[in-house]
């Protein structure tokens, strides 16, 4: 009787970092496979993208967007508006100061005008 062979085929332990995880998260919300597909065309088993979509799954909506970097950029957008305002509030009090200074400076130049024409002889 022939004893049967078995081989051993040792599996290394794959490891991979959150950047590849969230990929192939967005990349399964983007291409709206099933799981089974997108971890087929990936290389890894159905089971462990199925995990990486319930620990990542939540950063990204339906059309596949990073909601982190979209958050991202709204705070930046609220803090950019923010400092356009503070700019804008700076600009006019600027503009009301030198307003301010000038005016003087200008009514000075006025009245030495008036003054100069005034001395003028009549008919010149």
């Amino acid at each position: 009787m022939e004893q049967a062979r078995f081989t051993s085929a040792v599996k290394t332990r794959r490891r991979y970092d959150d950047t590849f995880k969230r990929k192939a998260v967005q990349a399964l919300v983007e291409g709206g496979k099933s799981v089974t597909a997108a971890a087929g065309e990936i290389g890894i088993e159905r089971t462990v993208l199925h995990k990486w979509r319930l620990k990542f799954g939540r950063e990204f909506d339906k059309a596949g967007v990073d909601i982190r970097a979209q958050a991202t950029r709204e705070d930046e957008i609220v803090s950019l508006r923010r400092d356009v305002d503070s700019l804008k509030s700076t600009i006019f009090h600027l503009k009301n100061i030198v307003r301010r200074t000038m005016e003087p400076k200008c009514l000075d130049e006025d009245q030495k005008i008036d003054s100069l024409i005034r001395s003028l002889p009549e008919g010149q």
